[in-house]
C-alpha cells in the first residue's frame, strides 16, 4: 500500500510538522490499453458497437468496452449482453414511431368515436365496442383506418 501513498514534508512551520499524505489515484496513461485505437471495421462486424470518442461503446449494455478484439468478443458472449441485444431488437425505433402518419391516427380516433356514438345513440350495450372494431377489420380488409383500430 505504501507504493501508492507519497509522503511530503510540510513547507514552513505547521502544527506538529505533520507530513501531508496524498493518494495517487490517477489512471496510468502509459498502459497499452489506453493507446489502442478504435478500428472502424469493428462497426461492421459488431452491429451493437459504437465509436464514442475513440473508445468502444456497447449500445445494448450502454457501457464502454476496451479497444481490444478479445475484450469485445468476450463481451459479446456474455449472457447479459445477449439478453440486452434481444430486448433492443424488439424495441420500437424512435424514427419508426415518429414516422407514423398523424392523419391516419386522427382518422382512427374519429372512427372509434363514431362507432361509440352509434352504440350510445341506438341504446346498444357498450360491450359491443369490444367486437365492432374487429368486425370492421374483417368486413373492410382494404381499409387502413379499420385495420389500425
Amino acid at each position: 500500500m505504501d507504493r501508492f501513498i507519497t509522503k511530503k514534508a510540510a513547507s514552513g512551520a505547521t502544527e506538529a510538522n505533520a507530513p501531508q499524505v496524498t493518494v495517487d489515484d490517477e489512471p496510468n496513461n502509459n498502459s497499452p490499453k489506453a493507446d489502442r485505437k478504435f478500428p472502424s471495421e469493428w462497426l461492421t462486424k459488431f452491429s451493437w458497437l459504437k465509436n464514442e470518442g475513440g473508445r468502444g461503446f456497447c449500445k445494448a449494455c450502454e457501457k464502454f468496452v476496451f479497444n481490444h478484439i478479445t475484450h469485445i468478443d468476450r463481451h459479446s458472449k456474455q449472457a447479459l449482453h445477449q439478453r440486452n441485444v434481444k430486448s433492443k431488437e424488439n424495441q420500437i425505433k424512435m424514427h419508426e414511431f415518429a414516422s407514423r402518419s398523424k392523419k391516419v391516427d386522427d382518422e382512427v380516433q374519429y372512427a372509434i368515436y363514431t362507432l361509440m356514438m352509434f352504440v350510445i345513440m341506438h341504446n346498444l350495450p357498450i360491450s359491443l365496442m369490444d367486437y365492432l372494431p374487429n368486425l370492421l377489420c374483417v368486413c373492410c380488409p382494404d381499409s387502413k383506418i379499420a385495420n389500425d383500430k
